[in-house]
């Protein structure tokens, strides 16, 4: 369905809506990247509120090391997205660039673990 697809960009149509009421984050659980990057990155997801690092806005889930990490302190951003069908996932570098489309990284599985939370 999203051909688009790649390492550095998840997209993902979920069955149904989702529709959360009241006040909901969402942290990183656990992330897969089908790329060995060379330095840290963000991951970052459409259903988030931006933040801001640097001299720009983006809605960032969490900064990662490894390509494979799964998060003991789970790091939780307020919601934007009350309801939602499309989540976005996507990784961006430090100097919020996309991460290049190359041939290697293109192949295999790449996959994030979102976790939403209500605040009572």
């Amino acid at each position: 369905m999203f051909p688009q697809n790649y390492a550095g960009e998840l997209n993902l149509q979920l069955s149904q809506p989702i529709h959360l009421g009241g006040k909901w984050s969402c942290g990183l659980v656990e992330f897969v990247l089908n790329a060995a990057p060379q330095e840290p990155v963000y991951v970052c997801c459409s259903l988030v509120h931006e933040s801001q690092t640097g001299d720009f806005t983006v809605p960032i889930l969490r900064q990662v090391v490894h390509k494979s990490s799964e998060f003991e302190h789970v790091l939780y951003v307020p919601v934007k997205e009350a309801s939602f069908q499309t989540v976005r996932v996507f990784v961006r570098t430090l100097d919020n660039k996309p991460l290049p489309q190359a041939p290697n990284i293109n192949q295999g599985n790449s996959s994030a673990t979102l976790h939403f939370r209500r605040h009572e």
